[in-house]
């Protein structure tokens, strides 16, 4: 990954300049503005490092996402087969399974049941239907 050498470069940078600074961790900067230098340096290679540990977390649960997604379509796969395309007696592909309503006893319509026209009814129509 580019950005990983990227950013391991400036933290060896970043290293360099503080063994300079320290004399290799002996001793700490007494001016006020190379301590702020260093503080800033400091700074700096805390934020890479956990941006880079952030990278590395996000790949690691892109790759644990996307293995849940293949088991979960393999799962609704095998679950979610169409009920309704099942094969006819001549052994057809794709053809519909109906209700037989004739095994359906008493089988009445009721008026209006049928009917795909909305109602347009308000609030108080609807309530006065309610209560009838």
């Amino acid at each position: 990954m580019d950005y990983e050498h990227d950013l391991k470069y400036t933290q060896d940078l970043r290293k360099k300049w503080i063994e300079d600074m320290t004399k290799n961790g002996n001793e700490m900067p007494r001016d006020f503005k190379t301590g702020s230098i260093l503080n800033m340096i400091l700074d700096g290679m805390d934020r890479s490092t956990l941006t880079m540990k952030k990278i590395r977390s996000d790949e690691g649960m892109n790759d644990k996402n996307n293995k849940v997604m293949e088991v979960l379509a393999g799962v609704m796969n095998k679950v979610s087969s169409n009920e309704l395309l099942k094969l006819n007696e001549t052994g057809e592909k794709g053809t519909p399974k109906f209700l037989d309503v004739t095994t359906i006893e008493n089988f009445q319509v009721v008026e209006g049941e049928l009917d795909i026209i909305p109602h347009k009814l308000n609030y108080d129509e609807f309530m006065s239907e309610d209560k009838k």
